[in-house]
């Protein structure tokens, strides 16, 4: 029996990117998903060369991907259906909480896709990277003041805004 888990592993996209749905009735090498797959290409060039902030939102997305399609994985195994599973392990703030990821991720999301203008990345204005770290931060009260859920890290989104600063050369206070 396949089981998707809709909540935590799909990542929707406009325009340049397509919704990924996985099930975990199929066996995934660790880093099948990590290859870059939101990375514009640009003279050739691909993954983090074409894309480095695309790269490495998709790194992280990935990670949290790949841990929650093991987590799955080796329930469905041990006879356990994902509704049982959900129910067992997650409390209203739990679900909150991947919730809150799932907006966050969207965001981050939402910005690279704004961004990328004739297959480039145009470096974001100050003004601009203000904005998106104020929109992860509202979702920070949604995520609470746990970082993980099945060591799946919640931090990433803080993680996106330093690296965005870091390859931008930009500095402000968070």
């Amino acid at each position: 029996m396949l089981v998707s888990i809709k909540a935590s592993i799909i990542v929707g996209g406009k325009r340049k990117y397509t919704p990924v749905r996985m099930s975990i009735g199929i066996s995934l090498p660790e880093n099948q998903w990590a290859n870059g797959r939101a990375a514009v290409k640009s003279d050739k060039k691909r993954g983090v060369e074409a894309c480095p902030i695309a790269y490495e939102v998709n790194r992280v997305l990935d990670d949290a991907r790949n841990r929650a399609l093991r987590i799955a994985f080796v329930s469905e195994k041990e006879g356990v259906s994902y509704s049982v599973l959900k129910d067992r392990l997650l409390s209203d703030v739990e679900l909150s909480q991947i919730i809150g990821r799932k907006r966050a991720s969207q965001c981050a999301i939402d910005w690279i896709d704004e961004h990328i203008e004739n297959r480039r990345v145009a470096e974001p204005t100050k003004k601009q990277m203000r904005m998106t770290a104020e929109k992860m931060r509202r979702f920070d009260k949604v995520r609470g003041s746990v970082d993980t859920w099945m060591n799946i890290d919640y931090r990433y989104y803080d993680a996106f805004v330093s690296f965005l600063m870091q390859e931008t050369g930009n500095s402000f206070q968070i």
